[in-house]
């Protein structure tokens, strides 16, 4: 072979080299960027299921901490409320409307604890919890529960007493000391 031949068919193999190279680069990043990408999209839904479950001061001391987070308040309110006739009601519909009226009543329960500015603590069953002054502290926590309990008797004797036969609220609260954790 010619040296001039076998000098282009070096720049060749190298050109060929390089362009190879190139390309896998370009392929691993891109398949790096999709995989950062899935990770955060991993990351986000992981935030919000956290963020659903937890107050978002717990949520980021949680993140911050391993271990057991407890802490005392002196000065809290919490509130606690099921449904009066639940058990009778809930016998004499489908299991699927059960579900769906108490998500429509706990919606709108929701939507006044976040309109005062409460923390839902959860729901069980019939029952529901919500505390005023914890986790983050505030003075007028007696009020804000209570506020809290007339329009949830107000709402469920104007819109779901009616809807769902004579449906009726029990409300207990309880003002002073509280260890949450």
């Amino acid at each position: 072979f010619s040296p001039l031949y076998i000098q282009l068919l070096r720049h060749t193999i190298d050109f060929g080299m390089v362009t190879f190279a190139l390309g896998l680069t370009f392929y691993i990043s891109q398949e790096i960027r999709k995989s950062d990408d899935e990770i955060e999209t991993e990351r986000s839904k992981s935030e919000k299921l956290l963020l659903n479950v937890l107050p978002a001061a717990i949520a980021a001391q949680l993140k911050l901490n391993e271990g057991v987070i407890a802490e005392r308040y002196e000065e809290s309110s919490v509130l606690f409320a099921d449904i009066a006739g639940f058990t009778v009601l809930s016998s004499k519909l489908p299991p699927d409307q059960v579900v769906q009226m108490l998500d429509e009543v706990f919606r709108d329960f929701d939507s006044l604890a976040g309109r005062l500015g409460l923390e839902k603590i959860k729901t069980i069953g019939d029952a529901y919890m919500v505390a005023a002054g914890l986790p983050e502290r505030r003075s007028d926590h007696c009020e804000a529960i209570f506020e809290l309990a007339v329009e949830m008797q107000r709402l469920m004797r104007e819109k779901f007493s009616k809807k769902f036969d004579g449906l009726e609220l029990r409300i207990g609260i309880h003002s002073g000391p509280v260890i949450a954790g």
